[in-house]
């Protein structure tokens, strides 16, 4: 995930954070039928995603496991574990609008979020 470039919004975030996991468990040999749910996980409340109207939204939990990951409107990617008492950030990949120096306010996402 380091070298791929940085995302510009959240949307280009989830696709990439989706690809690579989808393809980081095919490369140990997971199979497609255990990992249908998150081949077919869209950016919607009725897939488990959290505070889609603010910044940052979250999927609570990925694929049944203690990591959760955070989507920025400006293409910021964390993944937090979170075990009990300890909550580690796994990764932190900055947006490309955030490397500029440009801050959206959820008012001003470009696109909008699937809410429905």
């Amino acid at each position: 995930m380091e070298k791929a470039p940085p995302c510009k919004n959240r949307e280009e975030a989830f696709d990439l954070v989706k690809k690579l996991w989808i393809d980081a468990n095919l490369s140990m040999n997971a199979t497609k039928s255990e990992l249908r749910s998150f081949i077919d996980l869209q950016l919607h409340k009725e897939h488990g995603w959290q505070d889609l109207d603010r910044d940052p939204c979250y999927l609570p939990s990925i694929q049944q496991t203690d990591v959760r990951l955070y989507l920025h409107l400006d293409g910021t990617i964390v993944i937090q574990r979170m075990e009990p008492g300890v909550h580690p950030i796994l990764l932190h990949k900055l947006g490309a609008n955030r490397l500029k120096g440009i801050t959206l306010q959820p008012t001003e996402q470009r696109t909008p979020c699937k809410t429905s």
